[in-house]
């Protein structure tokens, strides 16, 4: 197992890492959002539950559309040099 996660590059490793760090953070600061919504805010709880369930239905749409476009490859067929 050891020999299986060295044989990793290292640049996906900070991928990976990242990816997890932004997942707890995103974890961690939903609950206060809903806190922050409801008594600062004054939003009802059905207004802070859409606006909690927008946010993560709209990062899961946004994810699979961005996961799309890498893999079908860039959408413009500008030259480089047109570019710079």
């Amino acid at each position: 197992m050891k020999q299986l996660l060295r044989q990793i590059h290292p640049l996906a490793w900070t991928i990976i890492i990242g990816t997890m760090f932004g997942r707890l953070v995103t974890s961690m600061s939903i609950p206060f959002l809903s806190i922050y919504l409801t008594r600062v805010l004054e939003a009802s709880p059905t207004e802070t539950g859409l606006t909690v369930a927008v946010s993560s239905l709209a990062g899961v749409l946004i994810s699979f559309f961005g996961k799309y476009t890498l893999w079908r490859g860039p959408s413009l067929s500008v030259p480089c040099s047109d570019v710079w």
